[in-house]
């Protein structure tokens, strides 16, 4: 009984530290209908469409890859009609390949989404692998506006921008956020998973040591 209470507490240790609970966004096309928005006057070179943000949270591993699966799927949830397509997504570097061997219809929404969502969160390039050619995308590539984070005091009424830019002006340094030698983004909870994970070994070897005596 008591050596397998020792390897529940083991694996319960071991589960720690492989998963944590991380908030993301992904990137949706929407329409403008009407409101005292500023920044809608922006819109009226893109038809009235922009990028909207919709938070999700989900339980992850270590491994970049569970991220941009996890976000390929919320986008095929918010749309399946345009996502009725199969795709293998690879890392190379900071830049996701999302191989795709079958038509998209709907293209152009498809790699707005897509290249919004993957680069706000951390990767800094989008590689379509289609069956006839290659396309890389970067968040100056978008053709529609999207809302982001700005500096408090960073909005100014009258400010214009081109619709291949953000819908808002961005910060100072635009490039998303990213954990040095990795692309997830920065990420508190890992310092609670570090020390609940400590906290966890300590509590494993002390029942160890217990056992033995």
């Amino acid at each position: 009984m008591r050596r397998l209470l020792t390897i529940l507490m083991l694996f319960q240790v071991a589960k720690a530290g492989a998963t944590h609970w991380l908030t993301y966004y992904v990137y949706v096309e929407t329409e403008y209908a009407q409101g005292p928005w500023w920044g809608a006057r922006l819109l009226d070179r893109s038809d009235y469409r922009y990028l909207v943000p919709r938070e999700y949270t989900d339980l992850f591993g270590t491994e970049s890859l569970d991220l941009a699966l996890k976000m390929m799927q919320r986008l095929g949830e918010t749309d399946p009609e345009a996502y009725d397509w199969q795709v293998e997504i690879d890392l190379q570097g900071d830049t996701a390949v999302l191989m795709i061997d079958q038509p998209v219809p709907q293209w152009e929404r498809v790699r707005n989404e897509v290249t919004a969502t993957l680069t706000m969160n951390g990767f800094r390039a989008v590689l379509f692998s289609l069956a006839d050619t290659m396309v890389v995308s970067t968040l100056h590539d978008l053709t529609l506006p999207y809302f982001d984070l700005v500096e408090p005091g960073g909005i100014r009424p009258g400010f214009d921008t081109d619709v291949l830019g953000p819908a808002v002006p961005p910060p100072a340094s635009s490039a998303p956020l990213q954990e040095n030698g990795g692309t997830l983004p920065r990420n508190p909870l890992k310092i609670w998973l570090i020390l609940s994970l400590l906290l966890n070994l300590a509590l494993g070897i002390s029942l160890m040591i217990k056992i033995k005596r």
